[in-house]
């Protein structure tokens, strides 16, 4: 009996240690248990906040009116759309689209923007597009048309329990932008639609306080103040003392200084 204690000590040693092995691995688990708990409650809070519609399916003829009611808010675009594929992974899955057209600068900017912040969840994966100098058919002006080539993913999954208000397109805020695609300098010069002079090929006539008398390549005489407006610029200067009127002309972003001189007739009869 005697010779037993000390096994049944090494045996009670052993299991002690055990024991405070398991405490020490017990070290820190509150504190790991508070962080998941803190990390759970920031993933539902941000579950909670999403402001997005997610659709449990998505065909073509919902996409295209979809895009159709973005239009009321970017402005109208011509454009056509085509099916590419659709991936789906179970719960979830998305189609791809390619989207090709026309439009300015602006309203294609503001459809990105609608289709990116919109209550959908769309996604563009590319987009190019191309500045082109064309002619307004109705206002005979220039303007800058970029033609666009589009592809889009239009998301879909079966999520459930998801309590949201998802925000719809008028709640969209869009910033202004400056165009990038806008040249400096443009290749063709608009048309002077507003029939103004063309100082380039006029003479100027007299000078009477204030004013200029001009006349263009066809004798009709204006009469312009400084400030004036003619064609591509103003009439920037009438100086009196040296008998000359300067026009700024603004050549698609080439500015030039253009001066007209009074003309004095050399055969005049003199007495």
């Amino acid at each position: 009996m005697v010779w037993s204690y000390p096994s049944r000590i090494e045996k009670s040693q052993n299991e002690l240690n055990d024991i405070q092995r398991k405490i020490k691995q017990l070290d820190g688990i509150d504190t790991e248990f508070f962080t998941l708990e803190k990390l759970l409650l920031e993933k539902e809070e941000k579950l909670a906040s999403i402001d997005k519609q997610i659709e449990a399916d998505i065909t073509t003829a919902n996409v295209y009116d979809y895009l159709n009611k973005i239009l009321n808010y970017s402005g109208i675009i011509e454009f056509n759309l085509s099916f590419k594929e659709q991936k789906n992974f179970g719960s979830y899955g998305f189609n791809t689209y390619n989207l090709q057209g026309d439009a300015e600068f602006r309203r294609i900017y503001n459809f990105i923007n609608y289709l990116e912040q919109g209550p959908h969840v769309y996604e563009i994966v590319r987009l190019k597009l191309q500045g082109m100098e064309s002619k307004n058919e109705e206002t005979d002006k220039m303007e800058l048309i970029l033609p666009f080539d589009m592809e889009i993913k239009a998301y879909f999954a079966t999520v459930e329990d998801l309590q949201n208000d998802a925000k719809k397109l008028s709640d969209v805020k869009v910033a202004t932008a400056q165009d990038p695609f806008y040249p400096s300098i443009l290749r063709n010069l608009p048309l002077n639609t507003d029939a103004l002079l063309e100082v380039e090929q006029a003479s100027l006539k007299a000078i009477i306080p204030g004013k200029a008398l001009i006349a263009d390549n066809g004798g009709e005489i204006h009469v312009l103040r400084e400030g004036d407006r003619v064609y591509l610029g103003y009439l920037t200067r009438i100086d009196t003392e040296n008998n000359l009127v300067e026009f700024t002309l603004n050549k698609g972003g080439i500015i030039e200084k253009i001066v007209l001189n009074l003309e004095f007739d050399a055969n005049k009869d003199k007495k």
